[in-house]
């Protein structure tokens, strides 16, 4: 009869020792199988040994571990075990094989392990975290499942199949990426799961029924094209979701896709989706579908809250909005806006995460890869690649955060924008329109004119990423406030490529590209998730909608979370200043407000807009928080004495803002600055803001720009 490992370890000692010692030293005890047992617990080629001491359970050998391990019996106690170290070698992991080992905290799993069988490490509600090894391929089904500390898992590229119900019940698991690997995920693979981010990656086909219900952290989800099928319910119960972008190669969505989605307004159909089938969308407010050929059911309470539908006149999806007397609009009228952002979605995480890849130093001076020459004979010159690439980060954060895609640098581009840089420089003088300085050449000039009328221009800052953010998407000066032109060229969606240059405090960006096919509608700023650092309390929001608008027909109501603060803007009244352009600067139709005594915007502050008069209502929310962006600059622009436009620089453009603001003030009205913009209006410090303020700011932004660039302001008090 064979004894038992522990007797046999035991009996070992005595023969040793003379006997059974009194004591035996916890560190010194090793339990393990012995050495002739060919029927180890774990697998036929492999040895386990725990050190009672650490609470260590090492398993080694080499092969897979038993298919199923699930009615084993142990020589130890499972719950005793807080650390599993499973040596290179072992090529598999078994089904059930932790599943009892419910204090467990930490697994080390080899880059020699393949698969990971079902229920693995279901229950195992100590384990925080595990790393899966590089070259892991399936993932079983419940083999993560009620893991509930567990917080950090990355998927490796090698898996191609997440098992049903992997990872449910997971509450403290955040984030997921599910590489392009994967073919297929589960059905309630994350069920219940704590996730707030989830990226699928392009190559995923399949996502199984309830695989992500009940996520009700999950805000946001981008589906990809390579996705087609989804499983019935499989975003059912995602509370919080406002914005999902289904995969364009699905073809058939299942009728509870959506239930109980409470949070989602807006919703697009894949275009090969003929019949809308979707129950349980019961707070939907607008529906959008590109094929004409969808049809509905004649359900009496389907979509009860819908207020529009777009679609292709004369279409099955018209009748159907016809018949339930839902408001329809065309897809082909160029009138149409949607209900919302028509943009991407940004997460909190994937704008930090943006900012960290694409770094702007806004303390950088220029750099030339050749210098320009600011007199006879004249010459352009060229910011060298770190210069552009600096100023290429600073505009394409501000499209990421807005929703916009990527623009590259073109040196075409980056010529016309530095010969009107040299023009204007020349000049001395800020002008899409430039006069041609005496002895340069027809050639030169033609280039600087013509980059001078397709640029946005500025001058007074420090570099061309100062000029992105703190003058072209600042733009709220007296002379730009009625269209925020500057800001739409540089979030024009329709934007492909850009260049800059810069001379002498002059700068330019070439904006009037428009070699991307992407919509022109509902762009806003500030955006949905807006960093604090890129939006100043004397900046004015814009909301950009693509297409000519009846500025009598628009009213605008602006409401803080923080304190139920309201504000109201339309023609006839405004609770701050309320514009409406259709120029056509990058996009037509901008409906502009800038609310009076709104304060610093803060983290975690909250806004809503609602926008009537459209053919359809934008009802979004702003949410401020903090992204760690370098704001710096931010500071000592704000307390600049003189800078009440908060834009850096002090000049004329201040001088005016300073005469409306004591005019205003004349007249018994509020003058329209806020705290700090009072501050440094007052430059004369004689807490008075009148015309002697803006005399002072005048004479010195003359000197300034006469080259006297080491006077200060105080010099002219």
């Amino acid at each position: 009869m064979m004894m038992s490992k522990l007797t046999s370890v035991f009996l070992a000692i005595s023969m040793m020792g003379g006997g059974v010692p009194e004591t035996v030293p916890t560190a010194s005890v090793m339990i393990a199988d012995s050495a002739g047992d060919t029927q180890s617990e774990w697998g036929e080629h492999l040895n386990w040994s725990l050190d009672a001491a650490t609470d260590t359970l090492t398993i080694s050998g080499t092969g897979d571990m038993y298919d199923d391990l699930s009615s084993r019996s142990f020589n130890y106690n499972p719950s005793a075990v807080r650390k599993v170290v499973i040596k290179d070698g072992v090529t598999s992991i078994g089904n059930s094989a932790f599943s009892v080992f419910d204090q467990l905290e930490e697994v080390l799993i080899p880059d020699s392990v393949t698969s990971i069988g079902d229920y693995a490490f279901d229950s195992c509600q100590n384990l925080k975290t595990v790393r899966l090894p590089k070259n892991l391929t399936s993932i079983g089904d419940g083999s993560f499942g009620f893991c509930d500390q567990l917080t950090d898992v990355t998927i490796p590229d090698s898996v191609t199949n997440i098992g049903n119900y992997a990872f449910q019940y997971c509450g403290k698991m955040t984030e997921i990426t599910i590489p392009g690997s994967v073919k297929s995920v589960g059905e309630s693979a994350f069920y219940s799961s704590g996730l707030e981010n989830v990226t699928i990656q392009d190559g995923v086909e399949k996502i199984g029924e309830q695989a992500f219900s009940s996520c009700e952290s999950l805000t946001s989800l981008i589906v990809p094209d390579t996705v087609t099928e989804m499983g019935n319910y499989a975003l059912a119960g995602c509370s919080a979701m406002t914005a999902v972008k289904l995969s364009d190669g699905l073809t058939e969505l299942p009728e509870w896709l959506f239930n109980e989605c409470g949070a989602l307004r807006s919703l697009t159909l894949p275009s090969g989706v003929t019949e809308f089938q979707l129950i349980g969308l019961d707070s939907l407010k607008e529906l959008t579908v590109p094929n004409p050929d969808c049809v509905f059911p004649d359900y009496v309470n389907l979509l009860p809250s819908l207020e529009v539908i777009n679609s292709i006149p004369g279409s099955e999806v018209e009748f159907f909005a016809t018949r339930r007397q839902i408001p329809f609009h065309s897809l082909d009228d160029p009138s149409y806006v949607s209900s919302g952002i028509m943009l991407e979605t940004r997460t909190q995480a994937n704008i930090v995460a943006y900012m960290q890849s694409h770094p702007v130093d806004l303390q950088a001076a220029p750099s030339y890869e050749t210098a320009p020459a600011t007199t006879a004979p004249y010459a352009p010159g060229k910011l060298d690649a770190n210069t552009q690439k600096n100023a290429l980060n600073m505009l394409n954060i501000v499209r990421f955060v807005a929703g916009i895609g990527e623009v590259s640098s073109l040196d075409d581009y980056a010529a016309l924008a530095q010969a009107s840089a040299l023009v204007n420089s020349v000049n001395g003088e800020l002008t899409h329109m430039p006069a041609q300085p005496k002895d340069m050449s027809d050639a030169l000039f033609q280039t600087a004119l013509q980059g001078s009328v397709q640029s946005n221009i500025g001058m007074g800052y420090s570099d061309p990423a100062c000029s992105v953010l703190y003058g072209y998407m600042h733009d709220s000066d007296p002379f730009n406030i009625q269209s925020v032109g500057h800001r739409r060229w540089c979030l024009n969606p329709a934007m492909n490529a850009t260049g800059f240059g810069y001379v002498d405090n002059f700068t330019a960006m070439y904006a009037v590209d428009q070699n991307n096919s992407a919509r022109m509608a509902g762009v806003a700023w500030p955006a949905q998730q807006m960093p604090v650092e890129l939006f100043s309390s004397g900046a004015a929001w814009s909301f950009s909608t693509g297409f000519e608008v009846n500025a009598g027909a628009i009213h605008v109501t602006l409401s803080r979370e923080r304190d139920h603060k309201v504000w109201n803007f339309d023609s006839a009244s405004a609770d701050g200043s309320f514009y409406v352009d259709n120029l056509i600067c990058g996009t037509p139709g901008c409906i502009i407000f800038r609310p009076d005594d709104v304060g610093d915007y803060q983290a975690g502050d909250t806004f809503r807009v609602e926008i009537t008069g459209l053919a359809t209502y934008p009802d979004y929310t702003v949410q401020f928080f903090r992204s760690g962006f370098p704001d710096d600059l931010a500071q000592e622009a704000s307390s600049l004495p003189g800078d009440v436009n908060l834009d850096g620089a002090v000049n004329a453009t201040d001088a005016a803002e300073i005469l409306i603001a004591a005019a205003k003030s004349g007249a018994g009205e509020d003058s329209g600055l806020n705290a700090q913009q009072k501050l440094n209006a007052d430059v004369n410090a004689d807490s008075e803001i009148n015309a002697g303020d803006a005399a002072t700011v005048l004479m010195y932004a003359a000197a300034v720009g006469a080259g006297e660039e080491e006077t200060k302001i105080e010099e002219f008090v």
